[in-house]
């Protein structure tokens, strides 16, 4: 029985916290993708301002793709759309030295 207490007790207490842990912002997500890839490609300043710009940008189009609510499989294209936006953007700002390293690392 003191088992049985226990384990309602601990499963009412995730059902209370979980909810009242919020995902991260779009500007944070954004940051820990621009310093993800200037660990693996090696930013400028300047690069790392245009690239943190893009992925803003991204994370908010995500949010709202997902905000529409409308499926997994709507969601899932969607992702692969901006992803291939965000790449053309990329392309932009990288050197081809920068761009090779990141193409290599998304294989």
């Amino acid at each position: 029985m003191k088992r049985l207490i226990i384990g309602f007790v601990l499963c009412l207490a995730v059902c209370i916290v979980a909810p009242a842990q919020e995902s991260l912002s779009a500007e944070k997500r954004a940051e820990i993708q621009t310093e993800q890839l200037n660990k693996k490609v090696g930013l400028s300043e300047a690069q790392k301002q245009k690239i943190m710009s893009i992925n803003i940008e991204l994370a908010k189009q995500l949010d709202a793709v997902v905000e529409e609510g409308k499926g997994q499989d709507y969601v899932v294209e969607k992702m692969k759309e901006q992803y291939a936006e965000r790449d053309k953007a990329y392309e932009k700002v990288l050197t081809q030295e920068q761009l090779k390293k990141y193409k290599d690392q998304k294989k």
